[in-house]
C-alpha cells in the first residue's frame, strides 16, 4: 500500500467496526428474543470458524535474509520508547495521544452516566447521548478518509484544539440537545483526529520499528484507561464541572506545547 493511501485505509477499518457496532445489536436482540441466548452465542462461536478461514490463507510475511537475533520483550519496549523520544514529531504527537484518551476515557465515560441520572433523571438520556458519541465517530472516521492531507500538522494540531475547547463546557450544559451537539462535534473531531494521527505514525515510523513504536501508541491508547477511569470516579465526587475544565485544559496544554515545535507544525 502506498503511504498516502494509508488514511483512507485506516478510515475504512474504523469506519467499518463502528458500523458494525451501530447497525448488529438491533438485529442481534431480535434474535435473542426469537431463538434465545444460547443460539446466539451459539452461531457467534461458529462465525469464527469464517475468520479462521480468511487468515489461513493470508500469505507469509517475507522472511529476512538473515535471522536476528531474538530481544526481550522489555528490550524491545524500551527500544520503542527511545526511537519515539529520538523523534521530536512523534514525541511530541504520542503524548498529545496520551493525553486526550486520558482525559477523554474517564471524564466522558462517567461523566456522561452522572450527567444523564443527576440532570435528566432517565436512561433514555444517557442512550442518546452516547448515540451522538457514536455518529460523531462515524463521521470523522468518514472525513478522515476523504480529505487531504496538506499541512497536516496544523489541521491536527487545530483538531485537538477543538476537542479540548468541547471537552472544557461538558459539566455545565444542561439541556440534552446542547450537550448532544457538543459531544457530536466533539466525537467527530477526535475521530478525525484518531484516524490521521495513527496513518501519519505508520507513514512515519520504519518498518522495523513499527511494531515497538504501536505498541507505545497502543500503550497511549489503552493502556492510562484504567487509571484514567479511577481518577474520574474520584474527581466527580468532588466536582463534575472542575473535572472537565482540567481535562479540557490539560489537552488545550499539551496542544499548545506540541505547537511550540516546528518540526510538528510544518508536517504534510
Amino acid at each position: 500500500m502506498e503511504a498516502d493511501q494509508l488514511p483512507a485505509a485506516q478510515s475504512v477499518f474504523q469506519s467499518t467496526g463502528q458500523i458494525t457496532t451501530l447497525v448488529a445489536p438491533g438485529p442481534a436482540g431480535l434474535f435473542i428474543k426469537a431463538f434465545g441466548t444460547a443460539w446466539a452465542f451459539f452461531i457467534d462461536a461458529v462465525s469464527f470458524l469464517f475468520i479462521l478461514g480468511a487468515l489461513w490463507k493470508l500469505p507469509d510475511p517475507p522472511r529476512p535474509a538473515a535471522a536476528a537475533a531474538r530481544r526481550n520483550m522489555l528490550q524491545s519496549i524500551l527500544d520503542g520508547l527511545r526511537y519515539v523520544k529520538a523523534d521530536v514529531a512523534l514525541r511530541s504527537l504520542m503524548l498529545v495521544v496520551a493525553v486526550l484518551n486520558f482525559a477523554i476515557a474517564g471524564p466522558v465515560s462517567l461523566g456522561l452516566a452522572w450527567i444523564a441520572k443527576k440532570s435528566f433523571g432517565t436512561p433514555s438520556a444517557l442512550g442518546l447521548l452516547m448515540s451522538c458519541l457514536a455518529a460523531g465517530s462515524l463521521v470523522g472516521m468518514l472525513l478522515a478518509g476523504l480529505v487531504k492531507h496538506r499541512r497536516r500538522g496544523r489541521t491536527l494540531l487545530l483538531v485537538a484544539t477543538v476537542i479540548g475547547a468541547c471537552l472544557m463546557p461538558l459539566g455545565v450544559v444542561h439541556r440534552l440537545r446542547s450537550l448532544g451537539a457538543v459531544l457530536s462535534f466533539m466525537s467527530v473531531a477526535a475521530a478525525f483526529l484518531n484516524v490521521q494521527l495513527i496513518a501519519w505514525f505508520q507513514q512515519r515510523v520504519e518498518r522495523p520499528m513499527m511494531g515497538r513504536v504501536m505498541s507505545v501508541l497502543m500503550f497511549s491508547s489503552l493502556g492510562l484507561m484504567p487509571i484514567s477511569l479511577a481518577i474520574a470516579g474520584v474527581a466527580i465526587r468532588v466536582s463534575l464541572e472542575g473535572m472537565f475544565v482540567v481535562a479540557g485544559g490539560t489537552v488545550l496544554l499539551v496542544t499548545m506545547l506540541a505547537a511550540m515545535h516546528r518540526t510538528v507544525r510544518e508536517i504534510d
